[in-house]
């Protein structure tokens, strides 16, 4: 019996016709890997350029495919570090403009609270000069200190009016 040799698509050859599909195959094979060859050297390459990520060439100890993979893991790294720095700077400027709402709603109420107290202030003074002004024409001084602090008062109350 003659050796036989099963094709791709399930066709039986003999063993001459065999050996020129599988010498075929195996050009076909080999033409396939240095495509994908090709195709990692250039991606590689490409990490190389975009990314700056020296590969190195290829040798026994080298694989730059891999070590182009590993450099774009690695990217992938500092870009989730930058992703998660940047989310944090979101919140630490929504954290500071929350504080800024904050320190001007209490600048705010002590504002307020400075003009209630001013206020509070110009209407003790009023109600003061009032009762002096009403009771001046009732002092009765008995030294003359006592007449000329009397004097002194009714002409700052006076003067006060004018302005």
């Amino acid at each position: 019996m003659t050796p036989q040799y099963k094709a791709k698509g399930g066709e039986i050859l003999d063993a001459e016709d065999g050996r020129q599909c599988a010498k075929e195959e195996v050009i076909h094979l080999i033409i396939q890997k240095n495509y994908w060859e090709e195709k990692a050297t250039e991606l590689a390459d490409v990490v190389w350029d975009v990314l700056g990520f020296d590969v190195g060439e290829h040798s026994s100890s080298n694989c730059h495919v891999q070590t182009a993979i590993n450099a774009l893991r690695d990217m992938e790294r500092i870009i989730d570090k930058w992703k998660t720095a940047e989310q944090r700077a979101e919140k630490a400027e929504k954290d500071l403009a929350a504080t800024r709402i904050e320190a001007a709603e209490i600048l705010h109420n002590k504002q307020a609270k400075i003009e209630v107290l001013k206020t509070a202030e110009c209407d003790a003074v009023r109600k003061l000069r009032g009762l002096l002004e009403d009771a001046l024409p009732h002092i009765s001084c008995t030294t003359k200190e006592q007449s000329d602090l009397v004097t002194e008062i009714g002409k700052a109350l006076y003067e006060e009016k004018d302005q």
